[in-house]
């Protein structure tokens, strides 16, 4: 009997006959999507049963003749997360920072200070297998993360999970994303917008007061345990004389500071990155932009006082760094990240870092455009336009628009 007419990787009509001692035996003609056909038959004492058994058996044909010996069908997604990471890092595509800010988000960290119910892709959906994880499932994923308001986690899982699927493609196992079908955060589209000068006044007056172990709003005064660090304030005006990234600031050498040249500027040429247990945050050489956002950056008087009095501490590091952290090692940003929590306590939790940039590349955009703004953040001209910089809404380009002739 020749083979019926099937499509790859469909089955045909299922055939169930019953047998002499009473039960049942049911046949599947399937035909996998390389082109080969297969009969499976099964036996069960109920129809229901024998129908159940010969299905899944087309099934698991079907599915182990996809794929490769590294992914296949049956490949856990927990097991796909770690060979979409390896393969990442091997294609140098993405920026260190970046892969590890991802990493972040399969596991729950082991660190005591990270909560422990923190949603995570390995422990929430790393035991379903790739076969498992269609459209709907995935989708069901996406909106419960959405619903419990964790809008900016949601965005960074759907990045992870539709490039471990896009894994899945490549090797055969799928011929479409499940990602592609569910729902997503929508990108910010508004306009970058900058705080005004006077808030940052007033931040600044409040930094000095957290630096003299005052009591601010949202974080009580010091009052016994180690002394707040008074540094703050100092990077905090360092922060915002340059917009550098907060990497890029710590990652700040003596050696990269020129004070005394006629144009007094501080080089970016490296940022801390984590280099794992046991050795902790390092510089290294390039930007999150790579050689391109190597870049020196002039600083005003106040810049100048700031790198002064920074060096002034004396704080021995193994880089050379300008803000090393109080026990003379790379500061972790997490860390750095609580402290500077205490110090805008609840009446400016709206100055972030990314605020300072957008100050700072405003500010810059204002008086010298885009192509100086970009320059001064490190970042492209488009980058810097659409995150950064605000643009001026009040438009007068009478003199470029007059006509030369009388």
């Amino acid at each position: 009997m020749s083979n019926p007419s099937l499509e790859p990787g469909a089955t045909g009509r299922l055939q169930i006959t019953q047998l002499a001692d009473g039960s049942y035996q049911a046949r599947l003609w399937c035909r996998n999507t390389l082109g080969n056909y297969y009969k499976p038959k099964r036996k069960a004492k109920t129809e229901r049963e024998a129908e159940r058994l010969v299905r899944k058996a087309a099934s698991d044909w079907m599915g182990t003749k996809r794929g490769s010996a590294t992914v296949k069908p049956t490949t856990r997604l927990s097991k796909l997360a770690d060979i979409w990471l390896a393969e990442e890092r091997l294609r140098g595509k993405l920026a260190k920072s970046s892969l590890d800010l991802y990493e972040t988000e399969l596991n729950v960290s082991e660190d005591k200070r990270y909560r422990s119910d923190a949603i995570k892709i390995k422990p929430t959906i790393g035991k379903l297998t790739i076969r498992e994880a269609d459209t709907a499932r995935m989708n069901e994923y996406m909106v419960k993360l959405m619903e419990a308001g964790h809008t900016s986690k949601a965005a960074r899982h759907w990045a992870i999970l539709s490039g471990m699927f896009n894994v899945a493609r490549r090797h055969s196992v799928i011929d479409h994303n499940p990602m592609d079908g569910t729902l997503k955060p929508d990108r910010n589209t508004d306009e970058p917008k900058a705080i005004e000068h006077e808030v940052f006044d007033a931040f600044m007056a409040q930094v000095r007061d957290w630096c003299a172990g005052k009591d601010i709003p949202g974080t009580p005064g010091w009052s016994s345990g180690p002394k707040r660090d008074e540094r703050i304030y100092w990077i905090v005006q360092l922060f915002m004389d340059t917009g550098v990234r907060p990497g890029e600031l710590l990652g700040f050498r003596k050696q990269d500071a020129e004070l005394e040249a006629d144009v007094p500027g501080i080089w970016v040429r490296g940022k801390l990155e984590d280099m794992g247990k046991g050795v902790g945050w390092r510089w290294q050489a390039g930007t999150k932009t790579g050689p391109k956002g190597v870049r020196r950056l002039a600083v005003s008087d106040k810049g100048v006082e700031a790198i002064r009095k920074l060096l002034a501490y004396g704080i021995d590091s193994d880089d050379n760094l300008i803000i090393p952290s109080p026990r003379g090692k790379g500061w972790n940003p997490s860390n750095f990240r609580g402290t500077w929590r205490d110090v805008r306590g609840t009446s400016f939790t709206d100055i972030t870092p990314t605020q300072i940039r957008h100050r700072v590349g405003t500010d810059v955009r204002k008086e010298a455009g885009i192509g100086a703004a970009a320059a001064q953040l490190g970042n492209s001209e488009v980058v810097a336009n659409k995150h950064y910089a605000a643009r001026d809404r009040e438009v007068d380009n009478r003199d470029a628009l007059k006509r030369k002739s009388a």
